[in-house]
């Protein structure tokens, strides 16, 4: 049986989206008392930032492409100063993420006004930053070798899974992997 748990480290939207179905047998219905709305914005602000790195990623996939030049596996960054520029208007991948972006608006901004709410805008930055940074590390890691173009699919039809979420199915989608991840019982909240 798959540790969701540790899915989660390189992939949240991953965890979500397998997640889906609810809690597993083994945590039985009421495994996870409702998290706080803190804990849900942070989880929901993760996904949108793994969805950004995905499509940052794979915006360097298809500017390779466009360029006549092989895809083939992830790698490290390189520095390559003949890389082409890609308007991200003209990459897909961040076209899916814009629009994305644009389904769940109103929520995503929710989530921010909620954390900075209750933090400050100084560490809201310093938080989106880092997680930023976090993300895009473990997905560096996780996707080194990888073959490139079958990353990019999987990341599309994750970004699709997403599209197709009304705004009370991706709270739920985003609360329920939080208690996949964090499986210890919550702080009751409102």
């Amino acid at each position: 049986m798959v540790d969701l748990r540790k899915t989660a480290i390189g992939g949240m939207v991953g965890v979500l989206l397998g997640s889906l179905s609810g809690p597993t047998a083994a945590q039985g219905g009421n495994a996870c008392p409702k998290p706080l709305p803190l804990a849900v914005a942070e989880a929901g602000l993760r996904v949108h930032t793994q969805v950004m790195v995905r499509a940052l990623m794979c915006k360097t996939v298809e500017e390779d492409r466009a360029a006549g030049r092989p895809t083939g596996r992830l790698e490290a960054p390189r520095e390559d100063s003949g890389r082409q520029t890609m308007d991200p208007q003209q990459s897909a991948a961040m076209r899916a993420y814009a629009a994305l972006t644009e389904r769940h608006r109103t929520r995503i901004s929710g989530w921010e006004r909620e954390i900075i709410a209750k933090r400050g805008l100084s560490r809201f930055d310093r938080w989106r930053t880092d997680a930023a940074s976090d993300i895009a590390r473990r997905e560096g890691r996780m996707s080194y070798g990888t073959d490139a173009e079958g990353f990019c699919a999987s990341a599309r039809s994750q970004v699709e899974a997403l599209m197709q979420m009304s705004d009370g199915e991706f709270v739920q989608a985003v609360t329920t992997a939080w208690c996949v991840i964090n499986p210890q019982p919550a702080k009751r909240g409102g």
